[in-house]
């Protein structure tokens, strides 16, 4: 079973590319769903972040108080939050994600797209044959991201800022789909990107 990695910042697009990654037969496995899961219960994931960030950070019924934790993470300054929450989180994460894909690979799945924006900050890359990236314009990025979680301009652009930078994805990544125009486009260079990593179209389908 092959593992595409599929990384890029708020905005760039890079759920709707992992739904076209997956159009082969293949299973997304959403990092940033299963980070949500834990978190919407009391358990490992909710106490990690408790210690990390004092008991505060928690609602009276024990779940994370997620709110409170964005004003953190996405302040101007919030680096040192972010970078503790992923300290705290990452972990727990990847050990559920290593579950899901025990678990594909049982299934007899023929691939895996783990879609997952800090990809390299929790270390997934090293569970992937391959990874790509999704990019788009900052301006496009901010106008889809306030577009979708109905958020001034200026929030969407902080959350944006305080993410890995484009450059950084073009050093690190082994392909780049880059996401400025239509949806069909990206549909495109999805089906090429699955041609070069020797994923099969199905039956009837012409390779592009």
């Amino acid at each position: 079973m092959k593992v595409l990695g599929l990384t890029g910042g708020s905005g760039s697009g890079k759920s709707v590319a992992a739904s076209f990654l997956a159009s082969r037969g293949g299973n997304v496995i959403d990092a940033d769903a299963v980070y949500h899961r834990l978190i919407a219960e009391k358990g490992r994931c909710t106490r990690a972040v408790s210690r990390a960030f004092g008991p505060d950070i928690l609602l009276p019924d024990g779940t994370l108080d997620r709110r409170k934790l964005a004003s953190l993470v996405f302040a101007p300054d919030g680096r040192e939050a972010l970078c503790r929450l992923n300290e705290a989180v990452h972990p727990i994460v990847m050990r559920e994600i290593g579950k899901l894909l025990s678990k594909a690979e049982r299934s007899g799945v023929p691939y895996v797209v783990l879609d997952a924006p800090q990809l390299f900050e929790a270390g997934a890359d090293r569970l992937c044959d391959a990874t790509a990236a999704v990019l788009a314009d900052r301006d496009l990025r901010i106008r889809r991201l306030s577009e979708r979680d109905a958020l001034p301009a200026g929030e969407a652009a902080r959350r944006i800022d305080a993410q890995l930078p484009d450059d950084y994805f073009r050093e690190h990544c082994d392909f780049i789909l880059e996401n400025n125009g239509t949806a069909d486009q990206l549909r495109e260079a999805c089906e090429t990107l699955l041609s070069r990593l020797g994923v099969p179209a199905p039956a009837g389908r012409r390779e592009r």
